[in-house]
């Protein structure tokens, strides 16, 4: 019809063959390309920043980069499988801290029967965990993966899904993956932890792309869930989502409300439809509940800010809730006065009392916590932090945690001495002139420590090489490793239950440091309290102690070495070895084979080809367990001396 024009009425007018078109062209099609990255945050995954970042490097890189591809299309029905993954590596120790995870995750309690976990792999439903563990004595690190569906209970069989995660896996790397598993259900999510050797079948390195550790096994995880179980349904959906309006931690509609804020404040306007409805309701929900945690402001009519800390507070709350409930778990009695150990707190003081449970913190890097029964009155929760095995006390050990106070490393003191006297600059060669006797190597791991110092924000790196290292640089340095490691010390008062001590033919934690303690009427202190009598009348029934005098050292000296011959005599019949009591001043040689517990303390049994000793153990023992080992006996102590592979000399 004449006159009338539409959208599709133009005239193509077409250039010259083989032109890239002119300048005016170009110029147009750069603000065409500039008005897209506005308004779009990544096509296919975008590029944040032109530097390189190292995400694509490594098997696997094509499909972990679609993988964490955002498609705004796919929705929420797709099944929910939450991956954690761990790059273990084999640092000082070797192998042994290999074995320690597989060790941990076949531990007692976890199967449904609540017998010990079984290790499994692609063709057999139980494989021997010490042939992994040599086989991948020589691997630079090992992959730890824990994989939890959301719906693990109606998967049913979680062997047969992990192997079929672990087979696809193989494809998208391209290679034959070694691994072993074991299937936990001691928790509200049953889960599998995976453990993947970091070697390829040839014996390079296994290097598997960022991207794929990140989104790659989730994906494919997550599609078998899927493919087993169907869709999501819609009122699976809906209500998985209203659930998340009155949590105590930092849920999806978190992230969500975070995107759509402008400099902070959040307008919830009138939707259309009924999706549109819901997910307003949702979220003025949400932002009613943040309100009353004091993490969202009310500006406006449907409007609110946010608060700058509302990821980091709200994941603080989950992790206290997630505490909180374990530590119900684990007494059994709601009414106990729970308690957080802070490390990070300066106010905090140490914590006295008797090990009522523990677990795993951090089950992919083998992090332990402690339910303690302080003689305050209050349980404790403390995060001990990664430990061995063979030094966990069990349950009804007596310990005593403290924060561990951090100090400026070796090498911070010697950059802080050499930057002082240059105007606060340091550089190699600055070094080398300070201390001619340092190696390049020795100088280099001076280099590497700044320079993450340096992405900490506390030095910075000039353009001549040289750093800049400012005047409260160690202050700083120190604060620095007080934040990456806030765990906590612990020593270990006794190895034996409080009711194992009061009538003892030994040397006790009740004749010393427990009588001094100040303790409250109730709980584990009121229980202290009474057996730190009944001792004391014990030892005065027995002659050891007068009524009106302070406990005699040398008898206390006697009972401990009493008790040591006593335990080596019955010890001479399991070892078919001839027991020899260690005195001061002997040099002490032999294999490490195992501790045992006396009320004195815990001791380490030293064998030779025909006889053993009993020796005070310290926790630096079980990185050589089953190894030779050397040392100086002194008074209650030895000073051991291990061989320089072994990196320890204490």
């Amino acid at each position: 019809m004449q006159g009338v024009s539409s959208d599709d009425d133009f005239t193509i007018r077409p250039g010259r063959i083989r032109s890239r078109g002119d300048a005016v062209g170009k110029r147009y099609l750069n603000r065409v390309r500039a008005a897209v990255r506005k308004t779009t945050k990544s096509i296919g995954g975008g590029r944040k920043g032109t530097g390189f970042s190292g995400t694509r490097i490594g098997r696997g890189a094509g499909v972990g980069h679609v993988s964490a591809a955002r498609n705004p299309f796919s929705g929420n029905r797709g099944r929910r499988v939450i991956v954690k993954v761990n790059i273990a590596r084999a640092k000082t120790g070797g192998v042994g801290a290999l074995r320690a995870h597989v060790t941990y995750i076949q531990r007692d309690g976890v199967e449904r029967d609540g017998s010990q976990g079984a290790l499994y792999d692609r063709a057999d439903d139980e494989v021997d965990g010490k042939a992994f563990v040599e086989r991948s004595g020589g691997d630079r690190h090992q992959f730890r993966l824990i994989v939890s569906p959301e719906d693990a209970d109606e998967l049913g069989d979680l062997k047969a899904y992990t192997r079929e995660l672990m087979t696809r896996a193989e494809c998208d790397l391209g290679t034959k993956l070694d691994w072993v598993a074991a299937d936990h259900f001691d928790t509200d999510n049953p889960h599998t932890h995976i453990v993947i050797r970091g070697a390829e079948p040839s014996g390079k390195d296994l290097v598997i792309a960022k991207d794929y550790i990140t989104h790659g096994f989730r994906r494919r995880g997550s599609e078998i869930a899927t493919e087993e179980l169907g869709p999501c349904p819609d009122k699976d959906i809906a209500l998985m989502r209203r659930r998340e309006v009155d949590k105590e931690r930092f849920a999806s509609l978190d992230r969500e409300l975070t995107e759509l804020a402008d400099d902070g404040v959040v307008t919830i306007v009138e939707g259309r439809g009924s999706f549109s409805r819901f997910r307003r309701a949702l979220f003025i929900g949400r932002l009613q509940k943040l309100e009353r945690l004091g993490l969202a402001r009310g500006e406006a009519a449907h409007s609110w800010r946010l608060s700058e800390q509302l990821e980091p507070a709200l994941r603080r709350l989950g992790t206290r809730g997630d505490i909180i409930r374990t530590m119900a778990r684990a007494i059994g009695n709601s009414r106990h006065d729970f308690a957080i150990f802070d490390p990070a707190d300066a106010a905090q003081k140490p914590v006295i009392g008797r090990v009522a449970a523990s677990g795993g913190s951090d089950e992919l890097r083998n992090a332990r916590y402690l339910i303690v029964d302080g003689v305050d009155g209050r349980t404790w929760h403390i995060d001990i932090g990664v430990r061995e095995p063979g030094t966990l006390p069990a349950d009804g050990a007596i310990v005593e945690i403290g924060a561990r106070r951090s100090e400026p490393k070796p090498a911070d003191r010697t950059i802080s001495k050499i930057a002082t006297k240059h105007k606060g600059v340091y550089s190699d060669a600055l070094h080398a002139s300070h201390d001619p006797t340092a190696t390049a190597g020795f100088r280099l791991a001076h280099k590497r420590r700044l320079e993450a110092l340096r992405r900490a924000g506390i030095v910075s790196r000039q353009s001549d090489g040289t750093w800049h290292v400012p005047d409260d640089y160690l202050t700083r340095a120190t604060a620095y490793e007080a934040r990456r490691k806030q765990c906590s010390q612990m020593r270990v008062l006794s190895w034996m239950p409080l009711e194992q001590l009061a009538e003892r033919e030994a040397a006790t934690w009740l004749d010393t440091d427990a009588t001094n303690l100040k303790t409250v009427s109730r709980g584990f202190g009121k229980e202290l309290d009474k057996a730190c009598k009944h001792r004391r009348a014990w030892l005065i029934r027995r002659g050891l102690v007068s009524a009106n005098e302070p406990t005699d050292r040398k008898a206390l000296s006697r009972l401990r070495d009493t008790e040591v011959r006593e335990r080596g005599r019955k010890l001479e019949q399991t070892l078919a070895k001839r027991f020899t009591a260690a005195s001061s001043g002997e040099p002490i040689e032999g294999i490490f084979t195992r501790s045992v517990n006396l009320a004195a303390g815990r001791y380490a049994v030293i064998e030779r080809s025909k006889e053993f000793t009993l020796v005070p153990w310290r926790d630096v023992l079980e990185w050589q367990r089953g190894k030779s080992v050397a040392g100086i006996m002194r008074t209650n102590a030895v000073t051991w001396k291990f061989g320089r592979k072994r990196g320890r000399s204490l």
